[in-house]
């Protein structure tokens, strides 16, 4: 591991070498540029060529947006085997390669650097300027998740600018207000998400969503996709014909873009009035009960730390901070599938208050 501190002029000289990069790559294959709304911000993706365009904008198509006069964040993407425009060479060793793909040295809290090797992707955010920069070698070694729940290592930065957390959990809920669901993976988060989509409830995501955290916390939806297993098809039969592709090669589980087939019924940000963790009990009803902040602190920093790079004690911090502003409550799933929106509906109708 790579001892001595990188010098701030080298890591803008490799941010400065990127962006003539992906200037070179615009210009043999051309631009294309689509505006998205993350609560009040606007995010801009810019494509140099069309390989990329489908597999990062499919899950985020419902934030999509006119086309503003300016951009709060200014994403850059090139695909190397359609333009031919190769990285700069890396200005680091092979052992500055971190387990979370960040890249040791070139994280100084104002650039990040990450590299995912199983996709062969690059990520660049410079948040002084508000551009990030997306270098893929080739679009067909894009993994399942990274298609479904595409950008994560440029949003989590950048939501942090505008106070806003990216986390891994589920929300759904209606205008008025709705609820985070948290746990760890199999606790029954995308279940109960999914399980929405056949009722009065809105889906804003089934694994990942942002939160902004003041005195009014806020859900904002980032992804329209979703994930099941065939055990939770077999429950929730109607999913199947949303389905639009398998994950053969990573989860194993199938694809959706609601987006696509389910439109109206994403919603894009509700009020927080509820954190609920869901545990399944093997009894008929489904009920809830109250929860303490604690409780649910563990059900969801530990999920969502692990899952982001560069992710520091700032977080945990947030995230402490959030439980302790919304009620927490045990969501008590039973066999009856049916009941778990219903139930979640009528929490969300009475005034909220967990003791």
């Amino acid at each position: 591991m790579r001892a001595d501190p990188i010098a701030a002029d080298e890591i803008r000289t490799f941010f400065s070498d990127v962006a003539a990069a992906f200037a070179c790559a615009a210009e043999r294959a051309g631009t294309r540029t689509i505006d998205y709304l993350v609560g009040s911000r606007i995010m801009r993706l810019e494509f140099a060529g069309d390989a990329l365009r489908e597999a990062f904008t499919r899950a985020i198509a419902h934030l999509e947006t006119p086309a503003r006069p300016a951009a709060d964040l200014h994403v850059h993407l090139w695909e190397i085997a359609e333009t031919g425009v190769m990285l700069p060479r890396p200005r680091w060793d092979l052992d500055a390669y971190l387990r979370r793909g960040e890249i040791q040295g070139f994280n100084d809290g104002t650039r990040f650097t990450l590299y995912h090797p199983d996709s062969r992707t690059l990520f660049l955010y410079d948040a002084a300027r508000g551009h990030a920069y997306v270098c893929v070698f080739g679009e067909q070694a894009l993994p399942a998740y990274e298609r479904a729940s595409p950008l994560r290592p440029i949003l989590f930065p950048w939501l942090a600018t505008f106070n806003a957390q990216y986390v891994h959990a589920a929300a759904v809920g209606l205008p008025a207000g709705g609820a985070l669901l948290v746990g760890k993976s199999g606790a029954g988060k995308s279940t109960t998400s999914l399980a929405c989509l056949d009722s009065e409830l809105l889906f804003a995501g089934d694994d990942y969503c942002a939160i902004r955290i003041d005195d009014n916390p806020r859900i904002y939806s980032l992804y329209s996709s979703g994930k099941a297993s065939d055990e939770t098809i077999a429950r929730l039969p109607f999913l199947e014909s949303h389905i639009r592709f398998w994950d053969k090669g990573g989860s194993g589980k199938a694809i959706f873009f609601f987006n696509e087939t389910l439109p109206s019924k994403l919603i894009r940000e509700f009020p927080l009035r509820a954190i609920l963790i869901p545990r399944v009990t093997g009894e008929r009803a489904c009920r809830v009960t109250p929860a303490l902040p604690r409780t649910a602190l563990l059900a969801l920093a530990p999920s969502t730390m692990s899952q982001l790079a560069t992710a520091d004690g700032q977080v945990l911090k947030r995230l402490a901070e959030l439980v302790r502003r919304v009620p927490c409550w045990n969501l008590e799933l039973g066999v009856e599938i049916k009941q778990i929106p219903t139930t979640i509906a009528r929490l969300l109708e009475q005034p909220l208050h967990a003791s």
